[in-house]
């Protein structure tokens, strides 16, 4: 694969499956903004990390304000067009090789952008 087109992420917004005190640890490290929702358990604890508490914080003390700040709403566009490409072309490639499934995904969803336009 062409590792040329690095781009850097700078948000990542996930949902209670990702709460977990390495994805926090990387996210940080890598200074990405993170929008990871806790769960609803979730407690603040010295074990855990400080970002993670931070969070925790913010979601417990106001929920809808944190979600606003994250832009964790916009969460719902990306699995939007997932489920239709899915639906389109179904769950699996045909291909074996790494560079090759990453070639037809991008065929694919190419193809599904020209769809959209029509």
């Amino acid at each position: 694969m062409d590792n040329s087109d690095k781009r850097k992420i700078k948000s990542v917004l996930a949902d209670g499956a990702y709460d977990s005190n390495a994805n926090f640890r990387y996210l940080k490290d890598k200074k990405i903004t993170l929008g990871i929702k806790v769960r609803n358990n979730s407690i603040i604890s010295s074990r855990s990390n400080r970002l993670r508490n931070k969070e925790t914080r913010l979601q417990l003390k106001d929920y809808l304000k944190w979600k606003k700040k994250r832009k964790y709403g916009h969460k719902w566009i990306a699995e939007t067009i997932f489920s239709t490409i899915k639906r389109i072309f179904g769950e699996h490639t045909c291909a074996t090789k790494f560079d090759n499934m990453v070639k037809e995904i991008m065929i694919k969803v190419s193809l599904c952008n020209l769809f959209r336009r029509i």
